[in-house]
């Protein structure tokens, strides 16, 4: 192996929006040795895990190298990560310069609840948003109350955000609480905070027609029974005043 010239370039990929994560990236020949190290920054979270490729100009970046030294999957963030490339196996022949590309893409990101302060009322749809897990992940998608498991909301999800028709029948009360959970590991999850699920309707709004149906009824059996007052001047019946007099004593 001879090599003249080896320069280093960085690339990271991601299905998240990020910046450029590799820092303090450096190479060094150890015999017939390479060993590259790098930092690796999280980008939002230490919990992120990265694929790491490395690839080389000898095949125009086309296939990775293979790692003497070194774990390639599922990678954690953190300060001097050591990879070491057999020279002689890697590159047998090969004359010139070479430069490298080193490949940082991530390949889980913790699950964050991107819905905000769930409204859940009986009968109506809660709208459920997140971000994270693996690529090409399923989720799935629980209901615990204090702790204890409901039910299932909904299970092998393949996209990030799902609704929720909270049923008629749900008990109401507060201490709920919703589970995201990566349906590739269910280790990795994340939980809501606590809310309450409310009736549609409030039950004093569901009683007060009630009340005001028992005030009318209630007012008017009063008229019919004597409760009420009397209608003066209304009606035809005779009174005390229309009797006529006794007849005249002969």
């Amino acid at each position: 192996m001879r090599i003249y010239f080896v320069t280093l370039l960085i690339c990271s990929y991601s299905h998240l929006a990020v910046s450029q994560n590799i820092e303090s990236l450096s190479l060094q020949l150890e015999g017939t040795d390479m060993v590259i190290s790098f930092d690796l920054k999280p980008v939002r979270s230490t919990g992120e895990l990265y694929d790491i490729t490395i690839v080389s100009s000898m095949d125009g970046y086309k296939n990775a190298i293979s790692l003497k030294q070194g774990r390639d999957k599922e990678v954690s963030p953190g300060s001097k990560l050591t990879f070491v490339i057999d020279g002689i196996s890697e590159f047998k022949g090969f004359k010139g310069d070479l430069d490298f590309k080193v490949i940082a893409d991530l390949a889980f990101a913790p699950i964050r609840l991107l819905t905000e302060n769930i409204t859940a009322k009986r009968g109506r749809m809660v709208d459920l948003r997140w971000e994270g897990g693996y690529r090409n992940e399923s989720y799935n998608v629980e209901l615990f109350k204090n702790e204890t498991r409901i039910s299932s909301l909904a299970s092998g999800v393949t996209t990030t955000s799902t609704l929720w028709v909270v049923p008629e029948d749900n008990p109401v009360g507060s201490g709920y609480i919703l589970k995201i959970s990566s349906g590739t590991d269910p280790s990795k999850n994340v939980l809501s905070p606590a809310f309450s699920i409310k009736r549609k309707v409030p039950l004093g709004l569901k009683i007060l027609p009630i009340l005001i149906g028992g005030g009318v009824g209630g007012a008017a059996a009063a008229g019919l029974f004597g409760g009420g007052e009397a209608d003066p001047g209304g009606g035809g019946g005779n009174t005390i005043d229309d009797l006529p007099g006794p007849p005249d004593t002969p």
